[in-house]
């Protein structure tokens, strides 16, 4: 049987992909926050955290948060009970179903809310999963997050969106059909909940500044001050 992995953390972008491992940028789980305003009350499991880039930002706006994955010894689709009040997490793209039909049968008290491909519900073969377990909101993001981190060169290419599901708990606050809403790209600048501690280099120490970590996707706690970026660039070569 060949299994495939939801996370690691040794692999670099060419192979990614055939284990499904696709970290999320801190922006994407950000906007599910900004839009769903979720009480700060509730606890929430991210059950494939990877290297815990979703936890970060769950924990940074004020949740209680209880991270597991695959990785570490817990399989979510084999977990029988959910005791956390909501689910947020980016499943592994090839077992999105199998995600979905596993939360909803754990019915976890308020809800959950899955990254998907921005073309998961274009599909006919998924339209019997869409009337069996219907969504309250599809969430689709006006920008394209870089899931490798600038591990490849390029702009990002791909679109994604939260689908979220709201629990018997708040269902007179979400009546009727499901609900299409675009989610707007937070800025690092007007969410400093983002980070508990402000980005450093990863040489030196010194705190960064916006112009150092820009808001390019990519990991703030990755990156080198432009002092040390200096020291560590080649000099140019003038030629007269």
């Amino acid at each position: 049987m060949t299994v495939t992995l939801a996370n690691s953390s040794t692999q670099n972008w060419r192979d990614r992909a055939a284990t499904d491992f696709y970290p999320t940028p801190a922006p994407v789980t950000q906007a599910l926050l900004n839009h769903l305003m979720l009480p700060k009350m509730l606890t929430i499991w991210e059950p494939a955290c990877g290297e815990g880039h979703m936890v970060k930002v769950l924990r940074a706006n004020g949740y209680v948060v209880r991270d597991s994955d695959i990785q570490t010894g817990t399989d979510f689709l084999e977990v029988e009970d959910c005791p956390e009040s909501f689910i947020i997490t980016n499943p592994p793209f090839n077992q999105a179903e199998a995600f979905i039909r596993h939360a909803n049968k754990l019915n976890p008290e308020c809800g959950f809310a899955f990254l998907l491909k921005s073309q998961y519900w274009h599909s006919a073969s998924r339209l019997k999963l869409f009337r069996e377990i219907q969504p309250q909101f599809v969430l689709p993001l006006t920008w394209r997050p870089d899931f490798l981190f600038g591990a490849k060169s390029g702009s990002p290419t791909m679109e994604v969106l939260w689908t979220v599901w709201i629990n018997i708990e708040w269902e007179e606050c979400y009546e009727g059909e499901c609900i299409y809403h675009p989610l707007e790209k937070p800025k690092p600048q007007d969410e400093p909940s983002l980070f508990d501690e402000w980005p450093t280099c990863i040489e030196c120490g010194d705190n960064l500044t916006e112009e150092d970590a820009p808001d390019d996707g990519t990991d703030p706690f990755e990156k080198k001050c432009s002092a040390c970026k200096a020291v560590n660039e080649p000099s140019a070569v003038h030629r007269g």
